[in-house]
């Protein structure tokens, strides 16, 4: 496959894992509880009408700039990495530049381990400071697979408890 199709397929493969991760994000927890829906607001009283705007308050006024969205941090999760289910590989985790809002696109690289393929490179996104959803499909495993980064700065896997240990940022 040429440098081109791989990025292409990988990019693919990643855009569809961040449009699950955002339409169906409680859903890909796997036993994680979602966070709970915030209450509604009470209607607010009927206000009176204001009063019509004076012609200096209607003047057009020069365009302010939209506030910038908040930026991914997946800084937090860059780094090599060890997986006792397979030892012997590493496995690195490095964004990409792609972001969007709190979430940016980003590569799961490793391989050489126990009962893995020699190497391998996985669509992943980070979600803010302290989540990232891994494809594992491409090695036979879940689409959406949930990790935090822990206190420590290992990857922990509630799912199947699994535990990917740092050993370099």
């Amino acid at each position: 496959m040429t440098s081109h199709a791989h990025r292409r397929n990988f990019v693919q493969s990643a855009v569809a894992l961040l449009a699950t991760v955002t339409l169906a994000q409680p859903a890909l927890a796997d036993g994680v509880p979602a966070p709970a829906a915030p209450k509604a607001p009470a209607p607010a009283p009927v206000a009176p009408k204001p009063p019509a705007p004076t012609p200096a308050q209607a003047a057009p006024k020069s365009p302010t700039p939209a506030p910038k969205p908040p930026d991914a941090a997946p800084s937090a999760f860059v780094g090599t990495y060890t997986d006792p289910n397979h030892p012997g590989g590493k496995t690195t985790i490095k964004p990409t530049s792609q972001s969007i809002g709190e979430y940016c696109l980003a590569e799961v690289i490793g391989g050489g381990g126990k009962d893995e393929p020699a190497q391998y490179t996985l669509p992943a996104v980070i979600m803010g400071e302290r989540t990232i959803f891994i494809d594992f499909s491409s090695k036979g495993g879940p689409k959406n697979f949930v990790g935090f980064l822990n206190k420590d700065g290992d990857v922990d896997f509630l799912k199947d408890g699994n535990r990917w240990s740092r050993v370099s940022k």
